[in-house]
């Protein structure tokens, strides 16, 4: 199993971007570290069209890492996506930038897409974070 994380993590690390609103650490991590935990769970969306669901926070640590330190929000088209807990609230707090996980269908390839953060809405309950697609992508394959 190792060896599936190492493989996804590496190509998250790909897609590590340099400069400019697809970093979130900043924005999204100032801008929701001043909302009540009450607020969880987030909504987060592309394009404002379509739901995107929590999968985690790939975490940047250990052997699995070549980054260390940087926490990656990781983000599904396809539901159900996971609760968002009061811990991994705070690694999303603390996450550097988003990235899209997509499977290929009928076949062990993985997508991942770095995603542009678009827009926070702090009054909303929950609140709401909508991304946009930067058609940065990157792949693995999956093994089981």
């Amino acid at each position: 199993m190792a060896c599936v994380i190492q493989m996804q993590r590496r190509a998250i690390e790909e897609l590590r971007p340099v400069k400019g609103n697809l970093l979130v650490k900043g924005f999204l991590g100032n801008n929701l570290g001043r909302v009540s935990r009450r607020k969880i769970p987030i909504k987060f969306a592309l394009e404002e069209s379509f739901p995107l669901y929590f999968l985690g926070v790939s975490e940047g640590f250990g052997t699995c890492s070549d980054i260390h330190g940087i926490n990656v929000i990781v983000l599904s088209l396809i539901p159900p996506g996971n609760l968002l807990t009061e811990s991994e609230w705070r690694k999303v707090i603390g996450a550097e930038y988003t990235v899209l996980l997509s499977e290929v269908e009928g076949s062990v390839k993985r997508i991942l897409e770095l995603l542009a953060l678009e827009n926070i809405d702090l009054s909303a309950n929950p609140v709401a974070v909508t991304f946009r697609r930067t058609r940065k992508t990157s792949s693995y394959v999956q093994l089981v």
